[in-house]
């Protein structure tokens, strides 16, 4: 393994759906069902950005284009041109068009004076002629306060985006589609934002039965401090977002993941993320996965993880999984007000897995079992609703054994119908708010 209101969402999700065609040997959803949007947790509304009022430099494909402009009127042929002039505070514009060059930053901002590179709608960096070793089509290596905006990044021969060491950095609805390797990989860094990016198609190098793509859709490696939030990962031949080898402090918040190849959201050595109010289905494996060893640095660690508001349903293998060597600590995290529905094998799997406390889920129609693995008796389980799966399990203390009645499951409607024994059904954890006499079961608190 490498390294609302609901209606509202389910809207907002579904307008980010692409019509990218899937490439040959893309995973394919576990079933026939729908790949509808799922309804979700509200999420409040992004705040409209101000116009920009600093000095813009401007980048077009246009005749009156030259490597000594910069103005509206005379702008430079090539964004590598522009780069060499920005200035803190500065914003380069990137017009419609296709620029087949890389974009490498080394230059950096000031606090409240970032550098701004930001592309148009229909600025296209094409990379399938450019030849990448291990370099990210867009990239940017011991920078800081910088914000990457707007451009699709399609065909790069390595990786879509690669930030290296860098501080205060955004990239925000960015397009990355069909990269070689992973899409956006940020390593070795602090204070980093991924925000409202599509990745699509990535780990290209793997389709046609192809392997050895490295990354994964969205890497966050060795990273202090981060969001990832409002993300659509789809159609990925390996995994869909992975905090990994030393990751700590951060947030996955309201990523779409859908159709990878392999599993949707990933933990291997990461300490302190909080995953919420993520949307995971059809991905191969399993919706999430934690996994950790002992590497060349000593025993790892996956510890103090808050997991919960998240939908992991009808994925390839298990909703949620901890897979590790007999040396790693996976150990004081907390998985609750999930939703674990018709995953191809079990709800939850607990492997050398200790002291993690599961409370207010609910784990309906999963193949096999609400949970399985060596280590489920050593993991307190409180207040999970279990229906419908395949086998009987060790449900744990105040289980409750009835249908949840969710709105419309097979097309992603989780909300709980009137009527619901998940209404009311749970005990406050967490500090997580609740509008009746007791939480609900599950991702939605019914109104």
């Amino acid at each position: 393994m490498t390294r609302a209101t609901p209606i509202l969402l389910a809207l907002a999700l579904g307008a980010c759906r692409t019509s990218t065609p899937s490439a040959p040997g893309t995973a394919k959803a576990p079933d026939s069902a729908p790949r509808a949007a799922a309804s979700a947790p509200a999420t409040s509304a992004p705040a409209a950005r101000a116009p920009f009022t600093g000095t813009t430099l401007h980048v077009a494909k246009v005749e009156a284009c030259s490597e000594s402009g910069g103005s509206e009127a005379k702008p430079f042929c090539k964004v590598a041109s522009a780069l060499a002039k920005v200035k803190p505070g500065e914003r380069v514009l990137i017009k419609q068009g296709v620029y087949p060059e890389r974009i490498f930053i080394t230059r950096s901002g000031q606090p409240g004076k970032p550098i701004t590179i930001e592309g148009e709608e229909g600025a296209v960096l094409e990379g399938k002629s450019i030849r990448l070793n291990e370099e990210g089509l867009l990239g940017a290596k011991k920078a800081a306060h910088l914000v990457l905006r707007g451009l699709t990044i399609q065909g790069s021969t390595f990786y879509g985006v690669l930030l290296e060491d860098v501080d205060q950095v955004v990239l925000e609805k960015l397009k990355v589609v069909r990269s070689q390797h992973g899409g956006i990989i940020v390593a070795d860094s602090r204070d980093v934002k991924v925000l409202e990016n599509q990745v699509l198609e990535a780990n290209y190098k793997n389709a046609r039965g192809g392997s050895g793509s490295i990354h994964e859709s969205i890497s966050i490696t060795n990273v202090k401090r981060f969001e990832v939030a409002k993300n659509h990962v789809k159609d990925g031949l390996k995994e869909g977002i992975d905090a990994k080898d030393g990751s700590s402090e951060g947030e996955f918040r309201a990523n779409h993941v859908e159709g990878v190849k392999a599993v949707g959201l990933y933990l291997n050595h990461a300490t302190k993320v909080k995953i919420q109010k993520n949307n995971v289905h059809h991905c191969g494996a399993s919706g999430l996965q934690f996994a950790t060893g002992d590497g060349a640095s000593g025993p790892k660690a996956n510890t103090g993880n808050e997991i919960y508001e998240n939908l992991f349903w009808r994925n390839g293998y298990n909703g949620i999984e901890f897979w590790q060597t007999e040396k790693g600590d996976m150990s004081r995290n907390r998985i609750f007000h999930n939703v674990l529905f018709e995953n191809k094998h079990n709800g939850i799997v607990l492997e050398n897995a200790v002291q993690n406390e599961i409370v207010n889920n609910i784990i309906v129609g999963n193949k096999q079992k609400a949970f399985d693995g060596r280590s489920v008796g050593q993991n307190p389980r409180r207040y999970n609703l279990c229906h419908r799966n395949g086998e009987a399990s060790d449900e744990g203390e105040q289980a409750i054994r009835e249908d949840p009645r969710f709105v419309k499951p097979e097309a992603g409607d989780f909300r709980l119908a009137k009527g619901s024994p998940a209404i009311d059904a749970g005990t406050p954890f967490a500090g997580r708010p609740h509008r009746g006499k007791a939480p609900d079961l599950g991702a939605l608190e019914s109104d």
